[in-house]
């Protein structure tokens, strides 16, 4: 992917990181049951096993670095089916839940719903009373995630296989959360890439060096794209690569076309969406062309929503970054090394105003199709800003959430409690191209 394409600064893609892939163990006799457990154990299921196959299928011929684990049966049982060889650490095993361990969740919700409610506040209450505190947990994950970085040379990457506590931990910390996220809960067997770079990322106020959401939640193994399926799905696509992203031109509103490989990403994607009640678009050609796509595929029609457009770069359009810095180097300075959120080529859209109309659009899409499951293709530039501001991350963070792939797959869940982001930059269509 071209990083400029999407409003990503070079300077920072320029840098050579390292992957550290979260796989949650496959689905155990507690988590079917529907019983919290943290330093309790119980076997796989026969629907985990399934998992498992599936997922050791998909990742055949992928290598990592480095393999570890956490010590618990069900870990490592996980791990066993997909590495020979790994490490086993107690540092990466799932909280103490105290006296909660074992108890159904439903009565959890019940009979403790304000110690809950206390932990989303972003208080720090014991869990379970008795057990750990989320503070011990991620003092343990930072060290265990110190060590394995230390142990890898850039541009390598290691699969960690531990528990959805500690794949949560792993992103609010990469995210520098101090409260519960909208996000929807690691599911069995999903996959979460974490990036992390060497230097701060440019225009960071807090010298962040790492946590970049490469990846977050992918169980495309499964059947379907996995969510909760009584709720309102909009699955976000990225457009598919478009002449822009090929000559590193920001294209904005510039109406660019896709090229041969863009169409055939579209029509692989089309293929990989399932069951889809309706298509949107942006009203740009390269999110046009793919939604068509789509839309073929679905048997449904188009519907334009303007706001789904990408930002308006002003009189950055169709202009390279490096054109942009030598002829703008004071706009590009204070944007892109200082983290001011200024109008994009001086008369266009700064990123917090992209972020409210492409919100705005999301919602009222959301409502037309209450309990439905929904395409919306757009781009990579506005969906960034959508998640960093809905994830309560501010313009200079918004590097913590990385750009989308051409025709990528994010899912937005939308509950009572308004949109989780249930999964982030899904590409399995793309893993034998």
């Amino acid at each position: 992917m071209h990083p400029a394409a999407s409003g990503a600064s070079p300077t920072l893609e320029t840098h050579v990181p390292i992957d550290i892939t979260f796989l949650r163990h496959a689905e155990t006799e507690s988590n079917a049951a529907g019983l919290w457990q943290g330093h309790g154990d119980s076997p796989i299921t026969v629907t985990g096993r399934a998992q498992l196959a599936r997922l050791a299928a998909r990742m055949r011929g992928r290598r990592f670095d480095a393999v570890v684990s956490s010590d618990m049966g069900r870990a490592q049982a996980t791990a066993a089916v997909l590495a020979q060889d790994f490490t086993a650490d107690p540092a990466w095993r799932e909280a103490d839940l105290g006296e909660w361990e074992g108890m159904p969740r439903d009565e959890i919700y019940a009979e403790h719903g304000h110690v809950l409610e206390a932990l989303r506040a972003g208080h720090d209450p014991r869990l379970g009373y008795t057990g750990e505190r989320m503070s011990d947990v991620a003092t343990r994950l930072h060290g265990a995630i110190g060590r394995l970085l230390e142990g890898l040379d850039d541009g390598s990457s290691a699969l960690v296989v531990a528990h959805g506590g500690v794949v949560r931990t792993a992103v609010a910390r990469a995210l520098g959360a101090r409260r519960a996220l909208p996000l929807t809960g690691p599911l069995n067997t999903s996959l979460t890439t974490i990036r992390f770079y060497p230097r701060p990322f440019p225009g960071a106020d807090n010298g962040h060096t790492g946590g970049q959401i490469a990846v977050y939640n992918d169980t495309a193994h499964l059947s379907g794209y996995v969510g909760l399926e009584a709720d309102t799905s909009l699955l976000l696509v990225r457009h598919g690569e478009s002449e822009g992203n090929v000559t590193n031109r920001w294209q904005g509103r510039f109406d660019a076309a896709l090229t041969d490989r863009g169409l055939a990403q579209a029509g692989r994607v089309a293929v990989t969406m399932g069951a889809i009640d309706a298509v949107y678009s942006s009203p740009l050609r390269r999110a046009r062309h793919t939604a068509d796509a789509i839309a073929a595929r679905a048997d449904v029609d188009v519907t334009v929503v303007d706001d789904l457009a990408e930002f308006d770069f002003g009189a950055w359009e169709d202009m390279s970054p490096t054109d942009i810095k030598a002829t703008y180097p004071d706009v590009w300075e204070a944007v892109y090394e200082r983290g001011e959120d200024l109008p994009r080529g001086t008369t266009g859209e700064t990123f917090s105003s992209a972020a409210v109309r492409v919100t705005a659009a999301l919602e009222g899409i959301a409502a037309r199709h209450r309990g439905e499951t929904v395409a919306v293709v757009s781009h990579g530039g506005v969906s960034r800003a959508f998640a960093v501001t809905h994830l309560g991350l501010r313009f200079p963070e918004r590097f913590r959430i990385g750009s989308l792939e051409n025709t990528a797959i994010s899912r937005l869940t939308h509950t009572a409690r308004g949109f989780e982001v249930t999964s982030w930059n899904l590409t399995p269509h793309l893993e034998s191209s």
